[in-house]
């Protein structure tokens, strides 16, 4: 297909490849059948199925989003956000800052305001010292368990009274 008569734009080979060699521009949609991929990295693509985007760099597929949950290292998360395959090694997540900064993983019940962030987990690189912090009403505790059945084995109020292996008490209380 020609787009002028000095440039080749779309070429269809015999194995029904489609080649675009100029911008592709679209004032509607543009469907493609299964992937998309550079002609010079045949193992770099993305990948389209049933509800499934994958990408895929170095012919693994590095990230992938499916029924609204987002997979990295990962084709089939079963989270909102996985990191990693179950059973197939260690998934990591690095949270990088600047020497002097702070590294958090913020927990909020709220668009907005200070529940936006309740509780958080942060890394401060300056101090070299890490923060478990929950909201101003709030017990934190630290168990074992699984789901609704933690046992509280450490908890600290947000006065600072530490109870460890009851909850702990306040002051003039038995």
């Amino acid at each position: 297909i020609v787009s002028n008569a000095n440039a080749t734009a779309i070429t269809i080979d015999s194995s029904e490849n489609v080649t675009f060699s100029q911008n592709i521009s679209s004032v509607n949609n543009l469907y493609v059948a299964d992937d998309i991929g550079h002609a010079g990295d045949t193992d770099t693509y993305m990948s389209f199925e049933n509800n499934y985007l994958g990408f895929y760099t170095g012919g693994v597929n590095t990230l992938a989003m499916n029924a609204g949950k987002v997979g990295i290292g990962t084709s089939s998360p079963q989270r909102s956000l996985q990191v990693g395959e179950y059973g197939t090694g260690n998934g990591e997540i690095a949270i990088a800052s600047v020497n002097s900064g702070v590294g958090s993983i913020l927990f909020g019940d709220s668009a907005s305001g200070a529940a936006l962030y309740d509780g958080y987990l942060q890394y401060n690189h300056s101090n070299r010292c890490i923060v478990v912090a929950a909201g101003a009403q709030d017990l934190m505790r630290f168990g074992a368990g699984a789901g609704t059945t933690l046992s509280g084995l450490v908890q600290v109020t947000n006065y600072g009274n530490v109870g460890i292996g009851r909850t702990p008490q306040y002051y003039g209380s038995n």
